[in-house]
């Protein structure tokens, strides 16, 4: 009441019949407008999901100006961990992680074309989403293939590959690994299961190297190995400070980010717990139920598509009147696209 008190002519608007009723048309042309723009907001979002995480106001500015440079703005709303993209003019050609890394598209993607009706960007969305999907699949593939050839980790996988597209690759490689052994294990090679976890254990000296871990501690048992040799080397060459400091640098090599062997140290330390505990139990079945029980990831590669091993086992179900034979439980899912633990 204290609102109207103050502003009298309210009152008399609203006996005017004329201005109501221009008070109701103007509504009805709002209740229009917004009728339309919600049509006109719905179209890209039909063609990419992924544009329901940006507002409204975000994704008119993206319709208004359709361009790398705006989608550079709003990225890290629709894909996790990517602060930024890599294009040239009209085409993106790679996006960048939080953590610098830096992941090269097979071909440029162009953002938009000829199109009207708002529905371009988001189809363009859409192409950058499946050209990443691409991406990291053929990654995957690329590095189980250098796992094949190589039998380990190295150097070279960690420093060029996508973290995500390693750490799959590392999961189905070791699970492979363990059933290739399980299987030697049941035509009585009984070692094959203490075999494999040495090279797992070969693979977690390894990663903790690649971090740099135990580096200073080997750098000063040379330095005193040295000091104890002091008669084989020129005497200055060993007391000078630089000329030890000369020495470890050449040495030693450059540590690895963290980030980028953490998550591989972890998988490993899983497989090896997973191996200790099979030796422990005497598996000697892929069937063995401390190898069932264990989530395991498989390649299908030729449809490039990863697949998590939920259980499998043999059971026999009865009901009251009615017997089912013996069936295999399968759980598991198609994972189509890889998307990652720090990417994508």
């Amino acid at each position: 009441m204290e609102r109207i008190e103050r502003r009298a002519f309210v009152l008399e608007l609203a006996g005017n019949a004329a201005f109501l009723e221009e008070v109701l048309v103007l509504q009805r042309y709002a209740q229009e407008v917004m009728g339309e723009l919600g049509e006109l907001l719905e179209r890209p979002r039909c063609h990419c999901a992924r544009l329901h995480f940006l507002t409204n106001q975000e994704l008119m500015g993206l319709l208004a100006q359709s361009s790398p440079e705006h989608l550079n703005l709003l990225v890290g709303k629709l894909f996790n961990h990517v602060c930024g993209l890599r294009w040239s003019e009209n085409s993106v050609k790679g996006l960048l992680t939080m953590e610098g890394e830096e992941l090269h598209l097979l071909s440029p993607v162009v953002l938009t074309k000829d199109s009207g009706d708002g529905a371009g960007i988001g189809a363009g969305v859409q192409r950058l989403l499946d050209a990443t999907h691409l991406t990291m699949k053929a990654a995957v593939q690329r590095v189980i293939e250098e796992l094949g050839k190589e039998r380990k980790l190295t150097r070279t996988m960690l420093q060029e590959a996508p973290l995500a597209a390693v750490a799959v690759a590392w999961r189905v490689w070791w699970a492979a690994g363990v059933d290739m052994v399980l299987c030697a294990t049941t035509k009585g090679e009984r070692s094959a299961l203490r075999r494999q976890l040495d090279k797992i254990t070969e693979d977690i000296t390894f990663l903790l190297g690649a971090m740099g871990r135990g580096q200073q501690r080997r750098e000063e048992e040379e330095l005193e190995q040295e000091e104890r040799e002091v008669p084989q080397v020129p005497l200055s060459w060993v007391r000078t400070p630089s000329g030890r400091s000369c020495r470890s640098r050449r040495a030693s090599v450059a540590a690895l980010p963290s980030f980028r062997c953490l998550p591989l140290l972890l998988v490993t330390l899983h497989a090896r717990d997973v191996v200790s505990s099979l030796i422990r139990s005497n598996a000697c079945s892929v069937e063995d139920h401390r190898w069932v029980m264990q989530l395991r990831y498989s390649w299908q590669a030729q449809n490039s598509h990863l697949q998590l091993h939920a259980a499998y086992r043999i059971y026999d179900q009865w009901t009251s009147d009615k017997e089912f034979p013996q069936a295999a439980l399968t759980t598991a899912m198609s994972i189509v696209a890889v998307a990652p633990q720090t990417m994508w």
